[in-house]
Parts: structure tokens; C-alpha cells; sequence
């Protein structure tokens, strides 16, 4: 039957004139409103949902018998009847999966194919080379086609190996696919409309569709029945669509927009996008005479990368919002938990470990366990940092070793028996399950509440894969075998895409996708992201379909996209009075962007002025208006570096270690954040050890060296033999019997300076040097102005010569040798009292004579290493004692402000210290106006 258009007017919105024109058309007979026997056809789903709300509005005073609503990619399936069910994702990926294993000529289409276990790459290959096959389909093609058809047009093809693997692949599927009862739709519909077997559904009526696929108009055109297009425009553009209301490309490619002027703005980031939005509002709000209710507002996202900094923007200025894409199930926290469990099964990885008790429904579950210690992470962080354990064994070591064990016993719980065992997909199905339920199944969820409603939702949607999975035949050749974390990852990548639903029900802000706002209602547009490459969305190189061949092809390529972007645009504008543009300078990273070629679709003075707009005044800080927020991002921050106050009554400290002298020299800031409130940052996981660890157990090998009987040895060879066993007990019993290969270097390396320390140490010995004291713990008394204050400290060794010298003795191990003079000394400032302070620790030994202060170097280089003597008089000793009365003066006195120098290696503090900002000095000034302010 021939097919109708219908042009519905351009300037009312396009689904409040299609109910009205079914209402004409299609008119209620008695007090039914009887539409069942249409099918209507939309471009995308929110455009359904609203279809269906306008319906039952329009039929409030009558029943309705709703139509067959469907989006147009699925329309195909109501016009024939399969001879096959349609296979799912499921079964067709895996069997596209089986299929190119078993291809020989794989190698021509994926010259490296992934591991046999990485199920999860080999899911993400099939729906990509799927998704080619769909396009292909679309317009009637099959891979083996293709060479032959860019033969015959005259088109350049690539490697047509890699087309004859494809076709080879897909062959195989389709039989796999037919030798167990199913098919894949595209094949069914080819099938179908070669056969001419398409079922009557009655009238078919496509609402708004710009594309029709091939395959579609093929069938669509053959039917025995009523196709109406309903096409939005004005009659006068009758030859800018077919028959079936689909754009025509060249019509609309070269097609100009009437953007008003004074509703396309250029800021700088996609965080004021957002403000600018606010702004526009505002302005609309003043045109209109009166508030606009947020149900009038939709914010359009020409990158919808864009939506979280759009809509932070918009809900501090008071702004609810809802975005119609929903979030993402990946971010649910059901999902967070399976990726992190899979890691840990997998790996048994001390640092997976960590990231899993830092879930916060794990943390819930620890407790729910009966395991009440307040702080597992810190603990766990600990335990790493000290023993740098790279998997988890049998054995915990060090002082947490029984509770850290008790906690591996509840993690334990949620990891199936033999995790690392292969076995068939469906039996994978009921441990995952398990794990959720022994996390989830000690709380009671309920919809009604915001926090349970996504995990719900997420549980739900996890429970119906895991019944598919379960559903699949084990005897048969499709059914992948797996370990524990290949299932959980093959489950988490068929959720990858998907997203959860934003509650509704409440008025707010609609955020939607360009292609989403032709058919949208409301009449305040606010469109944010107008840039190149965004809208339209391009396609980047394709190495098996590259747009010349697309276009060659007849398929949707990147001349199309432009085309349906500018007929979108053309109905977004006629539709409102007025429509609000904003375009970014700059991506969120950083890198520069190009206006969109919508905005410049536009007579040349027109486009001269807004090019210049966009590229002139980049940097001007007045291009974008300071809209009602919290946080007003720039080029610089504001950021003001919190003053410890005056008055605080946090109590400062009764006592130091004579190292922490050093740190309030250097930046008082940082030693009240770090000696007075405590603050530190979590130890980080690491694969070896730092420099601290290094000297810790250099420090305590040597002294087991000094309290043993081998400590007044005269031979290097002995010493170095005691050395050695020494040092493997302590690396043994700190990380273990299988240590990592980048400790197992580093111990060796230790073993060396050793072996250099015995050298030395029989010399020292020969020369009439005993060890006297080794790793003495002081505490002393040190009043400063008649209050009393405590130094503690512990010294590495005391050394006494026959002749009476003492020697005081502290061992370094950094990789390069430093003299006490170069470490405490800098232009005649003591920036460290560690050494003069030890003179006051060794007090109690009552010792006769003056004690020398030296370090002992173990540098990296042998030749470097031994004995330095400091070389001050006793007055300068004084001086530097006298000095740290003087600094604990100024510690009582609170005096923490300002911060010292930027730290010569990058710290925890770095941040609050701004020490990476141009205008660091004006911030402190800043903070320091600020703090006067307040006193």
C-alpha cells in the first residue's frame, strides 16, 4: 500500500501534535479510545515514556487501548514472524566467541586474540565486531559482500583479508546460533524480508524518525498496510525528507540555523557551562515575567561526559536535577564489591585486600560479623607498610598477626572454595550469589529508601544475568569454562553501559543527550557542549570501517551525523522561543576544543563574529558570569591555607623527640600539623622498601651486631657471617619465607654495605674502639625556663676508646654520604639538633669525658662509607641545645604560622602548604591578614 507523510508543524513540539493528530485521526469511539492496533515508532526510549504520559492525559476522560510503542531499532521485530527465537547477547557473543576461536583465519581480523582466560576481552571483541555486523545489516550487507560491492563501486579496501576472516567467523556463528534453535536478529530479518513473509500489525505510524535503515524501508515498503510518517516541518520542506520521513543528507548538510545572537555563549570549562546555564535561566525567567518551574526546564548535553560538572554547577545554585541516561550500575555499590572481590580471588594480593575492607558495605559487614576493631584500613595500611607482603599466605606476621588473621577469616566467607579452580560458567552463579547474600544479608534493604534503592536495583539486575548464566547448557561447546574472577569479570562487562534509573517524582531539572531533545516538551532549553566532535558525535578511525568506506557503503557515517544533527537543530529551535547555546573553550583536561560547526552554520558575518567571540577572548575572566554557587573554579586558586589559631585549645606537646626538632626548623606549619594534631596520611601499598624501612632493618641488624659476643670481633669475615644470618632472620621474620624479588634485591644489596660495615668495624676495633651502649632509649629531662619538658630519643651506639674517648654514634643509610656539619649546618644556621641533643640523652650513663658525635655512613658507595666526626667545639653544642630550648619557647608560645619553604620532596602537607602555587606568597599573606582579622 502506498505510504503517507504527514507534516506535523515545526513550531509546537512534536508528541503534543502527534496525540492530537491520533486523536483526529484515530477518534475515540463511544468512551473507548481504541489505538491497539497501531504501532508507533520512535527514536529513542524517554521519548516513549513521554508518548505514553501524553496518551493517557489526552484519554482522561475515556479508556484507552494504548498502541504497540516501540523505539524504530526495534520496530523490525513486529513486522515478521522468526522461524528461530532470537538468541540473546548472551548466547550470540559466546557464540561469536567459539566461532572465531575455531577460525584459522582469525589472526587476519586480530593479529594478537586475547588470552583464552580473558573472558571479559573476548565478550568486549564480540560485541564490537557485532555491532559491525549490525551496521552492515542495516543496509543489507554481510561481510562476504563487501569486498565484491567495493569492487563493483570503485571503493579502496583495505586488507579485504580481514573482511573474509569476518565472514568466515560469522558463518561459523549463525550455524553454532542454528544448531541450537536460535538465530540472530539480523539474520532473521534478512531472511524474512527475501521471503517476503511479513505479518500484518495494522497501521504503522513512524513519529519523528530521521534514519530508517535499509533493511527497514525494504520491509516497510513491502508491507500490506497503512506506513504513515509523521514528519516534523513544514510542508514547504517536502523534499528535504523521503517517502518514509527520513532526512535527505544533501538537502540538510548545507542547511542554515537561526541561532539568535544573543543566545550563544563561549566559557571556558564544563564546570561553567553549568553556571552559564544558570545565568541563561535567570534570563529566561526575567523574559517570561516570572519564575520558570524546573519542569520547564530541560539542560540539553552535547557531551554527556559533561553531566557531572554541568549539574554540580546547577544544583548549588539551588537547581534540582535529574538526568534521564540514569547512573551507571558499574558505580552501584553491589558492582564495586564483585570487581573488587573478583581482584582479590585472582590476585590474593595484599594491596586487593586493602581496596576490598575499604568498601563501605564490607566495613558493615566486618561489623555485622562481630569483628568491632575500629580501624581495619589503618591496621591492614600498616601491616603493609611494614612487612610489604605482595599475596596473602598462611602466615600473618608482626604484632597484628591474630587480628589480621581473624579478619582474613571473615573475608575468607565470601570467596568461593577454590576460587582459582576452572570450572563452567553456571556453577559460578550460586558462589556469586552467596557473596552478595553474605554481604547484603545481615541489613534489610527497602526501595523507599534513596541509599537501598540502587543497591536493590543493582542486585536485581546482577540476580537475572546470573539466572542466565545459570540457564546455559554445560555440555555444550558455547559454555566457557572459568575460574572464580573470570566469571565475575564476564558479569560485570555485559553491565558495562548499563545504567540505573533516577527516582522521579519529583520536580526537577530533565538532563538529556542532543539526540534525546527534538521530541522533548519542555519550553525552556538550556544546550550545553555545542563542540566539535561532540555534536555531532564523530567517529574516530575505524580500522575496519573507516568513514570513506561508511559513506561508500551506505552507511551511517560522519556527512549523515552532521546532516541529522542540523535537522535536530532546526526542530530543537522551532519549537521554542528561545533556545540558549553554550560552547566550551577548553575540555575538562585541559585540552582546547572547537566551537561546533551548528553554530557556524550561519551566514559568513555571522560566523566571523562568533569565531572571534570564541578564540578572542579566551583567558578573559569576565566571559563567564559568576552565577549564584559555592565554588567559582579559574586560572588560579583561592584557596587559603587554614591559620592555626591563636586560642586553640589543643593542648601543644610536654615533650619531643630530638628529631622533631628538625621538622619545626624547617616549616613550623607543618610540624602543628604533624607533632600537634596528629595529621598523617594513610601508608600507601608499596612493592619494596623506602628508605625508612631500609634503615629500620639496617638499624636493627646492626644491633643484634652490637649486643652480641661477635661485637668486639677483630675480623672482618666473622663480623660479615653474623651480619649476613642476622640480616636473613630479620628480613624472614619481617616479610617472610618468600620474599619478592624487588626486596630479595634490596636485602642484597644491604648485605653489601654490611659486608663493607665489618670491614670497617674490625679496624675501628683493632684501633681500640668498644662497643659500650647499643640502641640506648633516652628519656630526659629538659626544663626550659624552670617548666619541666622531656626529650626522648634513642641513641644507635655509644662507643668508648681505651684511652677514655667516647663516641657518639648515629647510623645513616641513605645512598649518598653526608657529613654531621652538611646535615645540621647551613650557613652557620643549625637546621637539625639531632646529634647536639643526644649529648643530653647519654646524661644518665654519666659519662667523664666530652662525647665526640659522629655518623656512621652506609652509603650505596663503599668508598664513601665510616666514621664522621662532627667537627663543633662544646660551645657550639651549647648553642644548639640552648637553640632547642629556644624552639620549645616558641612551641609553647603556639607560634606555627607561616609555613616554611616548600618541602624539598613532596609530602601529605603539600597541598595545604600551597606549595605548588605561582602566587603561594600572596596566599599566605592572604591567611595571615585573614588571621589578624580574627584574633
Amino acid at each position: 500500500m502506498p505510504i503517507q507523510r504527514h507534516f506535523l508543524s515545526a513550531n509546537t513540539p512534536i508528541l503534543q501534535q502527534a496525540v492530537l493528530w491520533l486523536h483526529e485521526v484515530y477518534p475515540p469511539s463511544g468512551s473507548t479510545w481504541d489505538l491497539h492496533h497501531l504501532t508507533i515508532a520512535v527514536p529513542g526510549r524517554r521519548a516513549l515514556r513521554r508518548l505514553t504520559e501524553l496518551l493517557v492525559e489526552h484519554s482522561s476522560a475515556s479508556g484507552l487501548l494504548t498502541p504497540t510503542l516501540v523505539t524504530v531499532g526495534d520496530l523490525p521485530e513486529q513486522l515478521y514472524e522468526p522461524d528461530l527465537p532470537s538468541a540473546s547477547d548472551l548466547h550470540a557473543n559466546l557464540a561469536w566467541i567459539q566461532a572465531a576461536r575455531q577460525t584459522p583465519e582469525l589472526t587476519a581480523l586480530l593479529p594478537r586474540p586475547p588470552d583464552a582466560d580473558k573472558l571479559d576481552l573476548w565478550w568486549s571483541l564480540a560485541g564490537q565486531f557485532r555491532s559491525v555486523l549490525d551496521d552492515l545489516a542495516g543496509a543489507r550487507l554481510t561481510p562476504a559482500q563487501v569486498p565484491d560491492r567495493c569492487q563493483t563501486n570503485g571503493l579502496f579496501l583495505p586488507e579485504p583479508e580481514r573482511w573474509q576472516a569476518l565472514a568466515a567467523v560469522t558463518n561459523r556463528q549463525d550455524d553454532i546460533l542454528t544448531n541450537l534453535g536460535l538465530s540472530e536478529r539480523r539474520v532473521a530479518r534478512q531472511a524474512a524480508l527475501e521471503r517476503g513473509e511479513l505479518r500484518s500489525v495494522g497501521d504503522v505510524v513512524l513519529l519523528g524518525v530521521l534514519d530508517v535503515p535499509p533493511i527497514l524501508a525494504g520491509m516497510l515498503r513491502t508491507l500490506d498496510t497503512n506506513v504513515i510518517a509523521l514528519v516534523h516541518a513544514e510542508a514547504d520542506l517536502g523534499n528535504a525528507f523521503d517517502d518514509l520521513g527520513a532526512l535527505e543528507v544533501d538537502t540538510w548538510h548545507d542547511g542554515h540555523l537561526d541561532i539568535g545572537e544573543d543566545h550563544v555563549h563561549a566559557v571556558e570549562r564544563p564546570f561553567d557551562q553549568g553556571r552559564q546555564a544558570v545565568a541563561c535561566l535567570a534570563d529566561a525567567a526575567g523574559q517570561a515575567g516570572s519564575h520558570v518551574s524546573v519542569e520547564d526546564i530541560t539542560v540539553g548535553l552535547g557531551d554527556e561526559a559533561d553531566v557531572d560538572a554541568v549539574r554540580h554547577a546547577l544544583e548549588l545554585a539551588g537547581l534540582p536535577t535529574r538526568y534521564a541516561a540514569g547512573r551507571p550500575v558499574a558505580a552501584a555499590a553491589p558492582i564495586s564489591f564483585l570487581a573488587a572481590l573478583a581482584l582479590l580471588a585472582e590476585n590474593c594480593r595484599t594491596r586487593d585486600l586493602a581496596n576490598l575492607i575499604r568498601h563501605p558495605d564490607v566495613e558493615d559487614y566486618l561489623h555485622a560479623e562481630g569483628k568491632d576493631q575500629t580501624d581495619w584500613m589503618a591496621m591492614l595500611d600498616g601491616y603493609a607498610a611494614e612487612h610489604l607482603p605482595h599475596r596473602i599466605g598462611d602466615e600473618w606476621l608482626g604484632r597484628h598477626a591474630q587480628c589480621l588473621a581473624f579478619l582474613w577469616q571473615c573475608i575468607e566467607k565470601l570467596l568461593p572454595e577454590a576460587p582459582m579452580r576452572i570450572a563452567p560458567l553456571p556453577d559460578w552463579s550460586e558462589p556469586i550469589r552467596e557473596a552478595l547474600r553474605r554481604l547484603y544479608g545481615h541489613r534489610t534493604l527497602a526501595h523507599d529508601r534513596e541509599k537501598d534503592a540502587d543497591i536493590l536495583r543493582a542486585l536485581e539486575r546482577v540476580a537475572a544475568l546470573l539466572d542466565e548464566h545459570q540457564r546455559l547448557d554445560t555440555a555444550h561447546a558455547i559454555t566457557p569454562t572459568v575460574a572464580f574472577a573470570g566469571a565475575v569479570d564476564l558479569l560485570l562487562s555485559r553491565l558495562e553501559g548499563e545504567t540505573l534509573p533516577e527516582d522521579g517524582g519529583v520536580a526537577a531539572v530533565e538532563l538529556l543527550g542532543f539526540l534525546e531533545l527534538p521530541l522533548d516538551d519542555a519550553p525552556v532549553l538550556v544546550l550545553t557542549g555545542l563542540n566539535e566532535g561532540r555534536v555531532p558525535r564523530v567517529r574516530g578511525a575505524d580500522p575496519l570501517l573507516p568513514d570513506s568506506l561508511r559513506h561508500g557503503l551506505g552507511l551511517d557515517d560522519n556527512r549523515h551525523r552532521y546532516a541529522h544533527a542540523v535537522c535536530a537543530m532546526h526542530s530543537i529551535l522551532r519549537t521554542r522561543p528561545t533556545v540558549y547555546c553554550i560552547t566550551a573553550r577548553w575540555s575538562s583536561d585541559r585540552n582546547p576544543l572547537a566551537p561546533s560547526r551548528l553554530l557556524l552554520a550561519c551566514d559568513d558575518n555571522t560566523r566571523l563574529r562568533r569565531l572571534e567571540e570564541f578564540y578572542g577572548t579566551i583567558g578573559n575572566a569576565q566571559a563567564t558570569p559568576a552565577g549564584p554557587v559555592l565554588l567559582l573554579p579559574g586560572e588560579q586558586t583561592h584557596f587559603v591555607p587554614p591559620v592555626p589559631p591563636i586560642d586553640d585549645d589543643t593542648p601543644v606537646p610536654d615533650h619531643l623527640s630530638v628529631t622533631a626538632f628538625r621538622d619545626y626548623i624547617a616549616c613550623p606549619y607543618r610540624f602543628y600539623l604533624r607533632r600537634v594534631l596528629g595529621l598523617k596520611a594513610p601508608d600507601e601499598p608499596a612493592d619494596e622498601m623506602d628508605g625508612a624501612l631500609f634503615g629500620t632493618l639496617a638499624h636493627d641488624v646492626l644491633e643484634d651486631f652490637g649486643r652480641s659476643d661477635v661485637a668486639e670481633s677483630k675480623s672482618p669475615d666473622e663480623i660479615a657471617f653474623f651480619l649476613w644470618s642476622a640480616l636473613s632472620d630479620r628480613a624472614a621474620a619481617q616479610f617472610g619465607a618468600q620474599l619478592r624479588p624487588a626486596i630479595a634485591i634490596q636485602i642484597d644489596q644491604l648485605r653489601h654495605r654490611l659486608q663493607t660495615f665489618a670491614r670497617l668495624q674490625a679496624k675501628e676495633t683493632a684501633d681500640g674502639w668498644r662497643i659500650h651502649h647499643v640502641e640506648l632509649k633516652g628519656k630526659q629531662e629538659f626544663p626550659v625556663d624552670s617548666q619541666p619538658f622531656t626529650l626522648i630519643g634513642r641513641v644507635d651506639r655509644v662507643d668508648v676508646h681505651a684511652d677514655g674517648q667516647i663516641r657518639v654514634i648515629d647510623y645513616k643509610t641513605s645512598d649518598t654520604a653526608r657529613t654531621p656539619q652538611q646535615a645540621h649546618r647551613h650557613r652557620d644556621e643549625w637546621i637539625d639538633l639531632q646529634l647536639p641533643l643526644y649529648r643530653e640523652l647519654i646524661r644518665p650513663l654519666e659519662l667523664h669525658e666530652v662525647p665526640q658525635l659522629a655518623y656512621w655512613n652506609l652509603p650505596r658507595c663503599p668508598e664513601d662509607a665510616g666514621v664522621e666526626t662532627a667537627p663543633w667545639t662544646l660551645e657550639e653544642v651549647e648553642e644548639a641545645v640552648e637553640h632547642a630550648r629556644d624552639l620549645v619557647r616558641r612551641v609553647r608560645n603556639r607560634e606555627f604560622w607561616p609555613p616554611g619553604n616548600p618541602s624539598r620532596f613532596p609530602d601529605e602537607f603539600g597541598r595545604l602548604c600551597a606549595d605548588a602555587a605561582l602566587e603561594r606568597k600572596q596566599l599566605i599573606e592572604l591567611a595571615t591578614a585573614r588571621r589578624g582579622d580574627t584574633i
